[in-house]
């Protein structure tokens, strides 16, 4: 199947489960433009976050994932902390779907803001978490998070902090 040939009605959305975690390490240790962590790092995310997290898989192949989790200071905040579609199923909404699941999933009842940082330079990302403030009618508050001196020796940009406060 050609890219071409590939649309949303083949990829299928779900949770993690714990035997994951190698496949997203394996993505992001593949992607330039996401920070690596450990794989033991990406089997913790799977197992304790699960519910927060998922993946999309098109012919039995994992091709994306988001991790996320519900801030342990502030409990109806879901933070999107890494998510990532390889790049030959790009352009077809599949991270604003896997964004939609988490939302509209069980945790939803708890969710009432959603954050996630994100690099000035990364436009698709800014463009998601403002499509998803739009569609979900709530409103967005964009503050510094790590200014690009805290990464020290690195060329990592700054982070700002993008929080969608959902109505009630």
């Amino acid at each position: 199947m050609s890219e071409f040939e590939i649309n949303l009605s083949d990829i299928k959305i779900r949770n993690v489960e714990f035997q994951d975690g190698i496949a997203l390490y394996n993505i992001a240790k593949n992607c330039s433009t996401l920070d690596i962590n450990s794989q033991y790092f990406y089997y913790l995310m799977c197992r304790d976050f699960n519910q927060t997290s998922v993946v999309a898989i098109c012919n039995n192949e994992i091709i994306g994932f988001l991790i996320g989790y519900l801030k342990p200071n502030d409990p109806n905040c879901l933070f999107l902390w890494q998510g990532f579609v390889l790049e030959k199923f790009r352009k077809k909404s599949i991270t604003s779907t896997m964004v939609k699941k988490l939302l509209n999933s069980e945790i939803s009842q708890v969710v009432k803001s959603v954050e996630a940082t994100i690099c000035p330079s990364n436009i698709p990302s800014i463009k998601l978490i403002e499509s998803i403030t739009k569609e979900k009618k709530g409103r967005l508050k964009t503050t510094e998070f790590i200014s690009a001196e805290n990464f020290k020796g690195t060329s990592h940009e700054q982070e700002l902090l993008y929080r969608i406060e959902l109505p009630s």
